[in-house]
């Protein structure tokens, strides 16, 4: 992803922004390897200014993600913080089914008001 990120035309990404797009591509695939059955495709592509980063992750289970309710005992099993933090840090977030699976598309703003 910062191979990616450094080839960005519009010049460099802040370091803030570019440990929150580590964090969300880091979240969707832990997110698909814990609950999805596994990663089956993974694609990461710049728009054409360089302006927007979008990022798909498809796994194998066709049940959305969802957010763990407030007051569950996070104690007991850790977690439940990805997917809040996925929707806060990406620009844009879409759930879409896929062959035997789904794809989580989210995409991120690299340039001014990122």
């Amino acid at each position: 992803m910062r191979d990616l990120l450094r080839t960005r035309a519009a010049g460099p990404v802040p370091p803030r922004v570019e440990d929150d797009v580590l964090l969300v591509v880091t979240e969707l695939v832990t997110n698909a390897v814990r609950h999805g059955g596994g990663v089956t495709a993974f694609h990461a592509e710049l728009d054409g200014d360089g302006g927007d980063l979008t990022v798909e992750v498809t796994d194998a289970s066709p049940a959305p993600p969802r957010t763990r309710p407030h007051g569950d005992d996070r104690a007991a099993a850790p977690g439940g913080f990805g997917w809040p933090l996925v929707r806060r840090l990406s620009h844009r977030v879409a759930v879409t089914p896929a062959p035997g699976g789904k794809t989580v598309r989210a995409v991120l703003r690299l340039g001014p008001g990122a």
